[in-house]
């Protein structure tokens, strides 16, 4: 498990280093929502499962997939020689990668931070819930990561973009972001008929998936552009500053005893912190009045909708207000895309 559990990561960086985003995807895919989907259908199919399920569900899929790949990438590469890996070519490489990976390896300290506090500070069933909420929203933050990765060659070609570009992609990202609050909704739907046990997790998933406008611009575009533009230094030192931010905010919820929830709701607030504070660096990504009232609408409608609607009933009126504050925020690109749609059909 462990050889296959790094095999597969290094080879997700390189699918992306190579350009090669339909590999990507498959494995990400593979990797990331089949070891989750796995159990849930061992649920619906025996109404019972267990950690022991769980557990071989992501060792027999990471296995399986390590299989497949080693034997795809021996019968395709056989033929090629690698470049030594002293050269002074491969040492400047591994010199940069070096930086990046270690402000990565903070960024994975800084999203999973919140899981540890839940673990230390609250009891086992608290815990569950929290983990459980952390599954559903992991399945979305997929899904923006694979938006996200195709975003690395566009912004790459930044000299080629104007500032009205990065505007744009940003704000098509805000609303991909309020889009998937749509998401809560289907999960509220399944939790409440097929997982009733844990239904008190609703209120975790709610505020979790109410971080995605500010996660989709923060993941998608700071990210990609601290890379483009070979800001190490600053990368590693943001992302210091938000996992500490983070602990802090974490420990104030503790310290007040909001539990699992207080906990969800500090790293929420994290997130939108990092969306305005990536402004001052990116300075073309500057938040316009435009885009605040958006943000503050959505929060709005996403936290009073489900207190006063049904599930499915609160899904439709979701969906038509999100569909409201879009246009009225952002005309322009609401237009452009159903252009885009229309000339697609």
């Amino acid at each position: 498990m462990i050889f296959s559990y790094c095999y597969l990561n290094s080879l997700l960086q390189l699918l992306e280093a190579w350009g090669n985003f339909d590999l990507y995807f498959i494995l990400r895919i593979l990797i990331s929502a089949f070891p989750q989907l796995l159990p849930l259908i061992i649920y619906f199919l025996s109404n019972e499962v267990n950690s022991l399920i769980a557990i071989l569900s992501y060792i027999v899929i990471y296995c399986m997939v390590s299989v497949v790949f080693v034997v795809y990438y021996h019968t395709v590469l056989k033929k090629y020689k690698s470049k030594k890996i002293l050269s002074r070519e491969n040492l400047e490489t591994e010199k940069i990668g070096f930086w990046f990976h270690m402000g990565s390896y903070i960024n994975v300290l800084f999203n999973n931070i919140d899981k540890q506090f839940v673990q230390w500070f609250c009891y086992v069933q608290e815990f569950s819930y929290f983990s459980f909420s952390l599954t559903l929203q992991h399945t979305m933050t997929i899904f923006l990561s694979a938006v996200g990765r195709p975003l690395f060659p566009y912004l790459a070609t930044e000299k080629n973009i104007r500032h009205t570009g990065f505007t744009t992609v940003k704000r098509y990202l805000l609303m991909l972001g309020s889009a998937s609050g749509i998401a809560f909704f289907a999960c509220c739907f399944v939790v409440e008929r097929w997982i009733p046990t844990y239904i008190d997790s609703l209120n975790i998933i709610r505020v979790y998936f109410a971080v995605f406008p500010a996660m989709a611009v923060v993941n998608c575009m700071y990210f990609n552009l601290y890379k483009i533009r070979m800001l190490k230094e600053r990368y590693i030192f943001d992302t210091f500053i938000m996992l500490i931010l983070a602990i802090l905010a974490n420990s104030i919820a503790v310290k007040l005893k909001y539990k699992n929830i207080g906990i969800a709701v500090a790293t929420t607030i994290i997130y939108y912190i990092w969306l305005f504070y990536g402004t001052t660096i990116f300075k073309e990504l500057k938040i316009d009045s435009h885009e605040c009232f958006f943000l503050t609408a959505f929060l709005i409608i996403f936290i009073f909708i489900p207190l006063h609607f049904e599930t499915v009933p609160g899904m439709m009126v979701y969906f038509l207000a999100d569909i409201l504050i879009c246009y009225v925020c952002f005309p322009h690109e609401i237009m452009a895309l159903v252009k885009l749609v229309l000339r697609l059909l």
